[in-house]
């Protein structure tokens, strides 16, 4: 297997010690830039690869019905987890798992619980960080055609 840098590590202090209201709101206009506020209602977001959960926490705020995000990194899971804690507590609609966009049993489970829903699937700066970049973007097209539909969006 593939040693892979540990970006958790660092997301983790991020979000203890430099994450903050004004960063959140930055973040969700850019994410606004790509997809409308009207989106996001009734619908399921997925993070693929999650991080910090910043964009997750955007997704939350801007009236996704659920957000699911994930990472393989436990530290990443673990910077998730307390992003959540210091800005969403109270929220009762966003789980935060580990698993890999690589490890289709993980995504089987997955796909089951977003049957007849519609989805956002959302993964910015990850996917090309696996071992294998066609099963991954193969993978996440697989899971956003669950809710009907796909498109994606890269600034290489």
């Amino acid at each position: 297997m593939k040693k892979t840098f540990s970006f958790g590590k660092n997301w983790l202090r991020y979000v203890k010690y430099i994450l903050n209201e004004d960063i959140i709101q930055n973040a969700s206009n850019s994410l606004t830039k790509f997809i409308s506020n009207s989106e996001f209602k009734n619908k399921i977001f997925i993070d693929i690869g999650c991080g910090s959960g910043l964009f997750s926490l955007c997704a939350l705020r801007l009236g996704a019905k659920k957000v699911i995000s994930f990472d393989m990194d436990l530290n990443s899971v673990q910077a998730a987890n307390l992003c959540k804690q210091k800005f969403a507590p109270d929220s009762t609609n966003w789980d935060i798992l580990q698993g890999s966009i690589l490890d289709l049993n993980f995504l089987k489970n997955l796909e089951l619980a977003l049957k007849n829903e519609q989805i956002i699937v959302y993964s910015w700066g990850v996917l090309h960080h696996t071992d294998d970049l066609n099963s991954a973007m193969l993978n996440a097209a697989n899971l956003a055609k669950l809710g009907g539909g796909y498109g994606i969006h890269s600034n290489l």
